[in-house]
């Protein structure tokens, strides 16, 4: 008997869908008021739906140095909301009399997240690779006058 082998049906493989990250919870509260001289930490712990190995994050203020830098995912594997990897809290420390604020009555601080590298053309222009997502969160500090008096 002749005939061809027929193979079975090849089942694609479905490419796993890019979906953006997110800044979950966020400390201090969006807008805090500055009165002395004392630190402040701002915090951000990333999420992805996807599993990623590193995100990337940008620190941008208006007066304020830029920091870019990666963030690797924690080692727990729990996902939160049943959704997202949670990855390593991010900080910047905030010297309100700093020679950046010192002179200044308030300043945004945004924090930018990215499935992809970052690049900064600007305080306004901040890019991420095509495919990737970016996310942002921001503070503003009112910093009160008299609050570097004797510093």
């Amino acid at each position: 008997m002749t005939g061809c082998i027929v193979p079975p049906p090849i089942e694609p493989e479905l490419a796993e869908i890019n979906r953006p990250p997110r800044i979950g919870l966020a400390s201090p509260n969006v807008i805090q008021t500055i009165n002395d001289p004392t630190p402040l930490i701002l915090s951000a712990q990333p999420l992805d739906p996807n599993e990623e190995t590193q995100l990337y994050y940008a620190w941008i203020g208006q007066n304020t140095d830029r920091t870019l830098a990666t963030v690797g995912r924690t080692s727990d594997q729990e996902l939160v909301e049943g959704l997202y990897f949670v990855y390593e809290t991010v900080e910047l420390d905030i010297n309100p009399c700093g020679r950046d604020l010192r002179d200044q009555t308030h300043e945004t601080i945004w924090l930018y997240v990215s499935d992809r590298p970052i690049s900064v053309r600007s305080d306004i222009d901040v890019r991420t690779e095509l495919g990737g997502f970016l996310v942002s969160h921001s503070w503003t500090l009112e910093i009160r006058p008299g609050a570097c008096d004797g510093f």
